[in-house]
């Protein structure tokens, strides 16, 4: 929808925020989908501005869904936990149960694996391009 009806509007309206977006899909661009992922798994990016931004910076649409599907799965599995534990919530000691620390721990490590496995596999031509190595995750974010 923002690249037919509001491309205007965001790029007038964003547009210091999508000029070092835009460079960082576009040095980015053979791991895409690595960089569009941890963007959404950090709970800091603003998500409503990727979905934006995103057809009008060129991202396909097999990156885009995907990162969405997986990146956002961490915040939905937390609201769709809150929302079960409400109604037997006696303390709070009960939003940090066992299992649901478990849960969190096996699906952050699945996360993490996904990136170390793409790390070590790729090609050294596809690291030097990759944005571990340009600093997004180094405190230089967007």
């Amino acid at each position: 929808m923002s690249r037919h009806f509001g491309k205007r509007l965001v790029e007038r309206a964003f547009h210091r925020r999508l000029e070092p977006l835009r460079r960082r899909v576009q040095q980015n661009r053979r791991s895409l989908f690595a960089m569009l992922l941890s963007l959404r798994l950090f709970p800091m990016s603003p998500n409503w501005f990727l979905n934006m931004a995103s057809p009008l910076l060129g991202v396909p649409l097999l990156h885009f869904f995907p990162s969405v599907f997986l990146g956002l799965m961490p915040y939905n599995f937390i609201t769709v936990e809150a929302g079960c534990m409400l109604s037997s919530l006696t303390s709070i000691s009960d939003l940090f149960s066992t299992g649901t620390m478990l849960k969190l721990t096996v699906l952050s490590g699945l996360v993490a694996a996904f990136v170390l496995l793409k790390r070590r596999y790729a090609s050294p031509e596809t690291l030097r391009q990759s944005e571990y190595s340009d600093g997004l995750l180094n405190g230089k974010g967007l």
